[in-house]
């Protein structure tokens, strides 16, 4: 399985990509992310990475300073249904996609609710549904759900340093 992890995070959280990476890794998973660093434009290389992928990851947090390159890949795989999940610290407003059934807000000092709402959606044994809307929602959760439960306990640990 290829996962396509998109980020904004800052220098000092780096670490928790090793440790996704190692999770995912340890699920027979192989990681790729974009070093893209056109302002505007996706570079044909992002756009081949995220469209062969199986899963997108997308983390944005307040630290980061590449939110809106992030958007641009969330918005391409979104585009192409490719499985897609996207975290959000709540101190982001991002009304373009705050309703998106696939983004997860969470807070760094009380991370319980977002934790509680990847839990439902990991439980949720619909896993085929009608339409592949709800076909690459519920692949999104039932591959990375563990990833993103993850992401929020590092990025709620490394606020308590």
């Amino acid at each position: 399985m290829k996962v396509f992890v998109s980020y904004s995070i800052n220098d000092s959280e780096q670490y928790v990509l090793t440790l996704l990476a190692q999770h995912l890794k340890e699920q027979d998973a192989y990681i790729d992310s974009s070093y893209n660093d056109f302002d505007n434009v996706l570079d044909y290389n992002t756009f081949s990475k995220i469209t062969k992928s199986h899963l997108f990851i997308g983390i944005i947090t307040h630290t980061g300073e590449e939110n809106d390159r992030v958007l641009k890949e969330w918005d391409l795989a979104n585009s192409k249904n490719i499985p897609s999940i996207l975290l959000v610290d709540d101190s982001i407003n991002l009304p373009s996609v705050s309703n998106h059934e696939n983004v997860i807000t969470f807070n760094r000092n009380n991370p319980e609710e977002a934790i509680t709402l990847v839990r439902n959606k990991t439980g949720n044994k619909q896993i085929l549904t009608k339409n592949d809307s709800n076909k690459s929602n519920s692949a999104a959760w039932v591959l990375g759900g563990l990833a993103i439960l993850a992401i929020i306990y590092l990025l709620s640990n490394s606020n308590k340093k």
